[in-house]
């Protein structure tokens, strides 16, 4: 039976040679390259997340090209995805590529490259919890998402902890060693989140409208909606839409003031998504029609805010991604 493969296949694709290919393109393209630049010199690599820099300084063993760098990384993820894709079922391929490759791909590739990369690992913890993969494997992917981006501690907690089973017998105490462990990584690294926070609220960044963030508020109530109209147990929907609805609002709330309230409630976007869908697979139960439809229009809802953000900033600084072009044009 056709399963979408060759599809799904040529739709990465075509997003993926838009990452890989692209010349000045992507707000943060050019300051990934003075960055990665700057990791050349020892000085440079202080205070950033270990796995993001040894991978750099991998990549520049190869090449002089800190342009090719980044685009290599953005590779990285591109092939990363096209594995993933097909490492579960339909339902699973369905809720990549209808949610998150729409609606966070080009952004987690040519932009916010730590988040994406963090992510991508993030999945891979997913699904090896639904592969009931040992639990070593996935204590290791879990730290090293962290240490591409430290951010993404918030997505393992809130995937671990709405987990329906994760407070029973030795699942608890994982989860107190893992939280810490990370409290641990974020002390040492203590310097590198007072630098990241100040640079999220100096003038440039602070959201002084109580409108920051509303189009992702919009995602997140669809999704909470699907989650309320899916076939999970009760007890799973009223953990996840409870704990989600909360954060939603407690990020919201924070994104008035600063940009850090809007990158959590990104992240609690896709976070949110992923554990409704671990939960299918946890308690054994397939998409429903309202929950696909869900996922569908939330992706869709992604893919037109980050493509509204993209023709506001046209043409704007050194790698806008409008208007877009080829390392070679």
């Amino acid at each position: 039976r056709y399963k979408g493969s060759f599809f799904y296949c040529i739709a990465v694709i075509y997003f993926g040679v838009l990452a890989v290919f692209r010349g000045a393109v992507g707000t943060d393209t050019y300051n990934y390259e003075v960055i990665t630049g700057s990791f050349r010199d020892s000085d440079g690599i202080v205070g950033w997340e270990p796995g993001f820099v040894y991978l750099v300084k991998i990549l520049q063993f190869f090449t002089s090209s800190d342009a090719l760098v980044i685009r290599i990384i953005s590779l990285l993820f591109f092939l990363g995805i096209i594995r993933l894709i097909f490492k579960r079922g339909r339902d699973w391929r369905y809720f990549m590529m209808a949610f998150f490759v729409p609606g966070y791909f080009l952004a987690y590739s040519m932009n916010v490259l730590r988040v994406g990369l963090a992510t991508l690992i993030l999945f891979y913890v997913v699904v090896a919890v639904m592969e009931h993969g040992k639990k070593v494997k996935i204590l290791f992917l879990s730290f090293l998402a962290i240490f591409f981006q430290y951010s993404i501690l918030f997505s393992l907690f809130f995937v671990f902890s709405t987990s329906a089973k994760v407070w029973s017998g030795r699942r608890f105490f994982w989860l107190l060693g893992l939280s810490f462990l990370a409290l641990c990584l974020l002390y040492s690294g203590m310097d590198y989140l007072i630098f990241n926070l100040g640079a999220y609220t100096v003038n440039e960044y602070v959201n002084p409208g109580g409108f920051s963030g509303l189009s992702i508020v919009a995602i997140l109530l669809v999704l909470l909606c699907s989650i309320g109209l899916s076939n999970l147990p009760k007890s799973v929907k009223r953990k996840l839409i409870s704990f989600g609805f909360i954060m939603m609002l407690s990020f919201y709330f924070m994104a008035s003031y600063t940009y850090a309230g809007l990158r959590l409630l990104d992240l609690l976007s896709v976070s949110l998504a992923l554990t409704a869908v671990l939960q299918h697979t946890v308690n054994e139960r397939r998409f429903n029609s309202f929950f696909k439809g869900g996922l569908l229009f939330a992706g869709l809802l992604s893919g037109v805010s980050t493509m509204k953000g993209f023709l506001e900033f046209e043409g704007l600084g050194e790698s806008p991604f409008l208007p877009y072009h080829f390392f070679w044009q």
